[in-house]
């Protein structure tokens, strides 16, 4: 006995019937938000936050903030980097970011050593991380440059560091 299977439009030399890319990460995509899902820089409202338990590859678990946005459908598990961003803007209490305008939007970073995207969330108003609005001048040039280059602060103020240590004699 055979099953017999609905089709939804796909295929028949239509061009896919309507299918797109959004529609094959809602099927084989995760449930978190991703670079994927982050198609231009978004000014939305954060609409909750949540608490979820996340096991890691070393065995151990660890809690992190959800963040769920107006205009997304899938959360964002969120990282240290976007909970700084946040708690500078809004306040430690995760509670608070409820309601409050962010610009969410993926720039490259590294993870594990190896170059990829990631999705980051600012404060709306500003659109950058506070660490970022707050170096300017020479500095502030010379870190970015050191970030596009994936070199890092820490990179960065280690260098720096050794070449100021002064030996008593």
């Amino acid at each position: 006995m055979t099953k017999s299977v609905k089709r939804s439009g796909a295929g028949g030399g239509n061009g896919g019937g309507g299918l797109n890319e959004d529609d094959f990460n809602d099927m084989y995509g995760t449930k978190y938000l991703g670079p994927d899902d982050v198609k231009k820089p978004t000014a939305t409202t954060t609409d909750a936050v949540d608490k979820e338990i996340f096991d890691r590859p070393d065995g151990k678990s660890e809690a992190k903030v959800l963040l769920h946005f107006k205009a997304f459908r899938k959360p964002l598990p969120c990282n240290k980097t976007n909970a700084l961003n946040l708690a500078s803007a809004y306040g430690k209490n995760p509670a608070d970011w409820v309601g409050k305008p962010v610009l969410v939007k993926t720039e490259p970073t590294s993870f594990g050593g190896k170059p990829t995207k990631g999705v980051r969330v600012y404060d709306h108003h500003t659109g950058t991380s506070p660490r970022a609005a707050a170096t300017s001048g020479a500095q502030g040039q010379r870190l970015r440059h050191h970030e596009r280059r994936g070199i890092g602060r820490s990179h960065h103020q280690a260098t720096r560091q050794r070449r100021h240590v002064r030996i008593p004699i």
